[in-house]
This record gives C-alpha cells, structure tokens and sequence, in this order.
C-alpha cells in the first residue's frame, strides 16, 4: 500500500567549522544548517538540507522555513504517490520561486531532497532513476564519478596559512585546487599558491582556479585577470556582482581568461539568458543554490546542450545531506569537469550521518547507493547540533 506523507519537521543545525573560512563575502566559523524531516505513514523517515544565504538567494534560515510553510506545505497536503516515478512529477511541480517571484532555492532543496530519501526508501529506488525519468541524453548511472576528482579548497588565509594547508592537501594526493580572491592580500595569496604548485601547473598535474565571490567591479576585473594567467590560474570565478550582469558580456569579449559564475546563477532564467548572451563558459552548479537535485540535473543538461561546461559547486558547511546528494548529481551528470564538496569534517568539527562522509585519498569517492540517499543519520548528534525547531507540520 503506498505510503503518504504525514509531517515535516524544520530545524535548524550550528556545527563548529575546525577552522575559519573565509572569502570576499563573507567570514564563517560555523555552519549554519536548514534540516527537513520527512515522515510517512508506514514510519519512514527521510532527511532533507539547504544552506541559505542572502548574497546568494536573498534568502535566511527563517525566511526559508516560512517559505516551506507557506509555499511547500499547501502543495504537498495530499502527497501519497503510487510510484517513484509518480513522486517525481509531483517533486518537478514545485516552484522554484514565490508568489513575488523572489528565490525559495533552499526552502525548496531541503524539502525535495528530504521527500526523495523518504519515499526512495519506501519505494526502495535509489536517486539514479532520476536521470531516466527526466529522459536527459547522455546522463546514465557511469556519469562523471571514474574520471573526476574533488577539489581543494583555500580560504583567503594569511599566506603562512595557506602554505601549511595546501601542503596538507598535495599529501592528500589532490591535484585540483581554488583560492578565494577579492580582498587586500591576492598578491600574496596567489604568489605562495604558485610558488607551491609551480612544477605541477606547468606540467600539467595540477590545476588552479580562483574565485572572487563577486568582489571586483568592470574595471577592476579587466585590469586584474590577465595578471592571473602568469600565477597558472586556468579559470576565473564570479568575478563580478551579479548585479552587474551586463558586464559579464563585456569582460568574456575582452579576455581570454574562462569565466564561470556561481553567485549569478540561481534561476533558469538566469542560466537562459547568459547562454543567450554567450557571457560565459562555466557553470558553477550547486545542489543548495539550484534548488534541489533535480532542478540542479536539469540545469546541466542546459548547459551541455549550449556548449558550456560545468562543475559541482557546494555551500560552505555542507553536512553529510548535500554532500551525497552530491555525489548521486555525479553519479548521472557527464563530464563535470571540476568538482567541490564531500569535506565532511576536513572542515567541520563533526558530521551528522553514522559513518564519515567525505572524499579519500586523491580527493576519490564512491559511488552512491540507495534506497533513497543511502544515509543513515545519527540521530543523538542531529539533536546535538540543533539550534531551534522553526515549524513541525503534520498532514
């Protein structure tokens, strides 16, 4: 007998990162978290997680919460679907907008990817049937995981810091790193990144990407980049606000320099009109940002269909939730070709799910399994690590 949702819980998680992160946005020593809990009428339980930030989706862990209620709640009432596939038609209805056609990515992550593990588990599907379902040519179950390795990640620490850090990381065996750009300290950030990584850039072995987070305006942007080529930097992230859209047409046509936005691609729309405008050549793709997993696989599939390439981004302070929700997007999506995420506690202090949930050596992971996310959640940490209980909703 097909099972119904019966309630939604929305809570929110402060986990201590073990150090610092910073970038030109923003300083972060904890990560602040958007939990839903999914419970059917036969008991399953399901998990679901989003990051929301204002300078992202204008949205705040309140904000979101209210947006469940009073955008999600109204549409899920009656959800008892027949079949997997019948959760997903009701799973692609939901919007990715409010009423005033202001963002709700995160409320709407955090309620799909709770509503697929629990009904993934009661149906026993894992999430690869997803790509199917969606019909996408190209996205199978080989997807990108046997090629791809995950990223290191550098916050714009004091150069010291930086030394130490990605020494830890060449020891790791990664090979793929970024730095956080847009502050008073780049020059010194980027020669000790380059002093460190020299030999394997020039060989090839290693690649360099920095992100701005939005920091620079036009001038400053067209004036900055080209010196980035001479430090091995091979792609420039988000150099502009996302304000500033119409100029993000005028740096690709003057620069050689690849560039990828994050901050400025939240909505379709927005994807739509920089293939239109031919503005950029990287999508950055994150799962909490997007919307949900499969708002974030159609996302690609755009992308591939317009000739740009594309990477998994992640929120910082994903807990083990997005980061497999992650890896199933990996597990489907064809030539991803950075990715970032699965740092579990490389960067917080402890992890919610049972077993440790991030990359190994060389910044290599395994492959997903389900039903549903294929996580088991602690559940005396959960409770632990929470910070105050916005809704529970029962049907």
């Amino acid at each position: 007998m097909p099972a119904r949702l019966v309630s939604l819980e929305v809570l929110t998680l402060s986990i201590p990162f073990r150090s610092p992160f910073r970038h030109a946005a923003a300083q972060r020593d904890v990560s602040e978290n958007l939990i839903v809990i999914a419970v059917l009428s036969d008991g399953t339980t399901g998990y679901g997680e989003a990051i929301a930030r204002t300078y992202v989706s204008g949205e705040t862990l309140d904000s979101a919460a209210k947006a469940i209620e009073t955008v999600f709640v109204p549409r899920l009432a009656n959800l008892a679907p027949s079949s997997f596939a019948d959760l997903l038609n009701s799973l692609d209805d939901l919007p990715l907008t409010d009423p005033h056609s202001r963002p709700i990515v995160a409320a709407r992550c955090a309620v799909e990817l709770a509503l697929l593990d629990s009904f993934g588990r009661h149906f026993r599907r894992g999430l690869q049937e997803i790509a199917g379902w969606l019909g996408l040519p190209g996205f199978t179950t080989g997807g990108s995981l046997e090629s791809l390795r995950f990223s290191g990640i550098l916050s714009a620490d004091h150069p010291r810091q930086i030394t130490r850090k990605l020494w830890k990381m060449r020891l790791f065996g990664l090979r793929d790193f970024k730095i956080k750009l847009g502050q008073d300290n780049d020059r010194d950030i980027l020669k000790t990144t380059h002093r460190q990584l020299a030999r394997g850039l020039r060989s090839g072995r290693y690649t360099l990407r920095a992100d701005i987070n939005g920091a620079w305006d036009l001038d400053t942007a067209l004036q900055t980049i080209p010196t980035l080529a001479r430090y091995g930097v091979c792609c420039v992230e988000q150099p502009l606000s996302p304000q500033a859209q119409a100029d993000f047409a005028l740096l690709h046509a003057q620069l050689a320099m690849p560039i990828m936005v994050d901050e400025s691609l939240v909505l379709p729309s927005q994807a739509q009109a920089l293939i239109d405008q031919r503005s950029v050549d990287y999508f950055n793709i994150r799962i909490s940002k997007n919307g949900g997993l499969v708002p974030a696989l159609r996302l690609a599939h755009l992308a591939r269909k317009a000739g740009i390439a594309y990477q998994l981004g992640c929120m910082v302070g994903e807990t083990a939730i997005l980061s497999v929700a992650g890896r199933w997007f990996l597990s489907m999506v064809p030539k991803v070709k950075f990715a970032e995420g699965s740092y579990g506690t490389f960067l917080l202090s402890d992890d919610i799910s049972t077993r440790p949930c991030r990359f190994g050596y060389g910044g290599r992971i395994r492959r997903p399994t389900g039903p549903g996310l294929g996580l088991a959640i602690h559940p005396i940490k959960l409770r632990r690590y929470q910070t105050a209980s916005l809704a529970t909703i029962e049907f």
